[in-house]
């Protein structure tokens, strides 16, 4: 083999540790977003349930594409059994700064969905 054919190998194949590590980042984020659904949604099942009739299989399974603000719109409603004031001030702080380590993960993610795509 030339040296062409090797570079091209030694590429192809940093090419597939970067598809498979993207791979590996997407099925972790996937399992990360259901176990947060699932922990929103775990405290107002009942009461989601009592208010519609329906089981909570069915809801879980309905609920878990659902938009995420909608998802804190039924929490807050069915957790406080009371519906806030429109516009009013949120009691729960979302905003959340990231560290070093996390900012070097999102832009090594970023490369490699840039590469890979």
């Amino acid at each position: 083999m030339n040296e062409k054919s090797q570079l091209l190998i030694k590429v192809a194949s940093v090419l597939d540790v970067l598809a498979e590590d993207h791979e590996r980042g997407v099925a972790e984020k996937v399992a990360t977003e259901r176990a947060r659904r699932e922990e929103m949604l775990s405290p107002v099942l009942d009461k989601l349930a009592l208010v519609t009739g329906e089981d909570h299989d069915s809801l879980r399974n309905k609920l878990a594409q659902a938009d995420p603000d909608v998802l804190n719109v039924l929490t807050k409603v069915a957790a406080e059994g009371t519906i806030t004031e429109l516009g009013g001030p949120e009691t729960r702080k979302t905003a959340s700064a990231l560290n070093h380590n996390e900012k070097t993960a999102a832009a090594d993610e970023r490369f490699g969905d840039w590469i890979v795509s």
